[in-house]
């Protein structure tokens, strides 16, 4: 242990008196802040509906190891999130026909267990007030509500990481030990590894790489590597893998290869999807990412320059740095793609605090002050977007809104008065506040981000008989099949001309850009327009117009 961490009087210690209090805590904190907007937030393009909808192919075609996207193969990712949502949607949902927020409870789940295992590994670490404190913190983190509401990897992904991030710890902090201190471990380690793989292919041995790499050179010697017993526990994680992999080489013909290489490898040397930004993307975008921990990442960054000869200093540098620097050098960046770091983060915030400087106030006020901005640039946005979006405030919305601005105040009157146990409990609050608002007060309600929802219920209102035939030009959302059926053709305006004329009961949607070529196709073909659309293109972005044909009766 490199310094004294007491748990503090007040309600903090009592909180973290026991892991009966301290599971529930986190857990009902974890709910709060993400279970608003799970159930009534659409498809988000493109990539939750492409899972998503993969998942429920899978459940209509009963092709559980070649993944398809419609008709295409989708070889760019894994399939152990697939089999996660498939099996929510068959033992909790109605199989295929199971509404998208059953396929967002492995991420809902995936999140919980990420911030459960880091208040663990906290705990295990320094003690259990450090390890309370790091769970909420994960609990509040803005990425990981984000991905805790998608159909994605990445939330199942942080859990199985964290979980092997765990037993690493165990082995690397009984290195000296006898062997046996360490013989429950090392099988977690692989068994986690094997797991992240399934989930998400190379992230999982990049982060393991890195970590053992940085703590291989804090110790300078390489024989504690033995402890987790690398040829026993490569086997380990081959032989969760090694199943669907060989199945899916055989049905694809080596395919799948090609298409993880791409979408993995690829992107450390290529742009992929528009997808960059310049160096420093991630310490900018932290400040969302991270938002509102990242108030307290200098004050952790001290404290680890500090006691940077310590086991768990240099445990958490290796873990979080090196893996952070990889991300900001790849070509390709997204701002989810360091999330994996954020336990470090969470667990060093979490040691610092219980160490807080007063003679150094910069270290927190001013990042407190940048971070109380975000905050409440979080609460104009909540106001302003219906207005952007032509569309209403919601009362909720602006009452939320208020909420959390008042909240985000305490938060400054409460940290000059010295109250810092008011102040962080306040920013937590605010947090679910502001979260509660925005995802499931304002998202919902903004009817221009609904494009796909709307053109399944146009379909509903105006088939003219049991199964149509039913197409889209130009507008080629995935979630446009996940809500509208399986059996949706995405075409051109040729082939949505010629599907109008040869089916009385064809319905076609067909977006601003190609409704005149559609209708030039047609010429003098009787048909009527149905009904029209008019939303944001989330993806492009700007307005644009969907409008519905079929034959004129």
């Amino acid at each position: 242990m490199p310094a004294d961490y007491p748990s503090p009087g007040g309600p903090l210690g009592r909180l973290a008196s026991s892991w009966a209090i301290i599971v529930p805590v986190v857990v009902l904190t974890g709910l709060l802040a993400w279970v608003p907007g799970l159930a009534s937030i659409g498809p988000v393009d493109r990539d939750e509906p492409r899972y998503a909808q993969a998942s429920k192919q899978m459940l209509e075609t009963g092709d559980f190891v070649d993944i398809r996207l419609g008709d295409a193969p989708r070889y760019k990712k894994p399939i152990g999130i697939h089999w996660l949502q498939a099996t929510t949607a068959t033992v909790i949902g109605d199989g295929a026909a199971s509404p998208l927020w059953v396929y967002r409870l492995p991420s809902l789940a995936g999140a919980l267990a990420a911030a459960l295992l880091t208040a663990v590994l906290g705990a295990a670490m320094f003690n259990r007030t450090v390890g309370l404190l790091a769970g909420l913190a994960m609990t509040s983190l803005l990425i990981l509500g984000v991905e805790a509401r998608l159909a994605k990897t990445d939330a199942v992904l942080l859990a199985v990481l964290v979980l092997m991030q765990l037993a690493l710890w165990f082995v690397w902090s009984r290195r000296d030990q006898p062997a046996k201190a360490t013989a429950r471990w090392w099988p977690v380690f692989w068994i986690a590894l094997g797991l992240a793989i399934l989930v998400k292919g190379p992230v999982g041995p990049a982060l393991a790489a890195l970590t053992l790499g940085a703590l291989v050179l804090f110790a300078r010697r390489l024989d504690w590597l033995l402890r987790l017993r690398p040829l026993r526990g490569a086997l380990i994680a081959f032989l969760i893998v090694a199943p669907w992999a060989i199945a899916v080489l055989v049905a694809t013909d080596g395919a799948i290869v090609q298409g993880v290489k791409a979408d993995a490898i690829g992107k450390i040397y290529e742009v992929h999807e528009g997808h960059n930004g310049p160096p420093g993307f991630y310490v900018l975008t932290g400040l969302g990412t991270a938002w509102p921990l990242v108030a307290l990442a200098p004050l952790a960054a001290v404290w680890a320059w500090r006691v940077r000869a310590t086991d768990e200093a240099q445990f958490l540098v290796a873990w979080m740095v090196p893996f952070w620097l990889l991300f900001e050098i790849a070509a390709t960046k997204l701002p989810h793609y360091t999330m994996p770091a954020y336990p470090a983060l969470a667990i060093g915030v979490a040691a610092a605090v219980l160490q807080l400087d007063r003679r150094r106030p910069w270290l927190i006020g001013v990042p407190l002050a940048l971070t109380l901005a975000v905050g409440l640039a979080l609460v104009g946005i909540c106001l302003i977007a219906p207005s952007l979006l032509n569309d209403r405030l919601p009362a909720v919305v602006a009452g939320g809104a208020i909420a959390g601005a008042s909240l985000l105040v305490l938060v400054w009157w409460a940290y000059v008065g010295g109250r810092f146990q008011l102040a962080g409990a306040t920013m937590l609050a605010a947090a679910i506040t502001l979260y509660a608002t925005t995802y499931g007060g304002l998202f919902p309600r903004l009817e221009a981000l609904q494009l796909s929802g709307r053109m399944a219920a146009a379909v509903e209102t105006f088939a003219p008989c049991d199964g149509p035939v039913i197409a889209s030009a130009g507008y080629h959302e995935p979630s446009a099949l996940f809500l509208i059926g399986t059996d949706t053709r995405l075409v051109n305006s040729r082939e949505a001309a010629d599907i109008l004329v040869d089916d009385a009961c064809a319905l076609v949607f067909v977006d601003t850009l190609r409704r005149a070529e559609l209708e030039a196709e047609l010429d003098d073909v009787p048909v009527r327009r149905l009904a029209e659309v008019d939303g944001w293109r989330l993806n492009e972005g700007g307005f644009t117009t969907i409008t519905l044909f079929g034959q004129a009766p």
